[in-house]
């Protein structure tokens, strides 16, 4: 990935050897198509995860995420397992506080859970968790159940596309150890 958008650039690029190239601005679809050229959404597609990843959470987060190599694979499959333990334990905790009509706790968790959730590019997740911490810190609590149900719908999805990501960086380490000489 380079700044430099020159056609030259893209020549003098493929010339060094790179499999492909990707200039800024970046549009999330070039940004896809490189990466699946190179094989990283390979296993997604063959598990039928892609089109989930594809609409929940924003490739170019991802593999902002992930870096580079097995340790970059490894750091994701951690960030993924920390936030999904983290998130059904505030979830919880959430829904708890609007049902006590604890605005504190609802600001607090909802503050959490937006950051994180932007983190993996799960932006409509993060836009919910956004407009709950703000009725938490405006102490105003009607609407929240209802808001809350729309959460849970929103977290399932980006639940299953996380564990689709984790799936597939698994693969991912397990075929790099396959080809490394023994």
């Amino acid at each position: 990935m380079t700044a430099g958008a020159m056609q030259q650039d893209r020549q003098v690029c493929m010339e060094a050897g790179m499999d492909d190239y990707v200039s800024k601005p970046i549009r999330v679809e070039e940004l896809v198509e490189a990466l699946t050229k190179c094989g990283h959404f390979e296993e997604m597609a063959r598990d039928g995860g892609e089109n989930i990843i594809m609409e929940t959470l924003n490739p170019a987060a991802l593999e902002n995420l992930r870096g580079v190599g097995e340790e970059g694979a490894t750091l994701l499959i951690e960030l993924v397992d920390m936030f999904l333990q983290d998130a059904a334990l505030l979830l919880v905790e959430m829904r708890q506080g609007i049902e006590r009509g604890d605005a504190e706790t609802l600001n607090q968790t909802a503050h959490i859970l937006k950051s994180s959730c932007a983190m993996f590019g799960a932006m409509p997740l993060s836009g919910l968790f956004r407009e709950l911490e703000a009725m938490g810190a405006d102490g105003q609590m009607d609407g929240g159940v209802e808001k809350m149900a729309r959460v849970e719908a929103e977290y399932e999805q980006v639940e299953d596309a996380l564990l689709a990501v984790r799936r597939a960086e698994l693969a991912n380490i397990t075929d790099a150890d396959a080809r490394v000489p023994g």
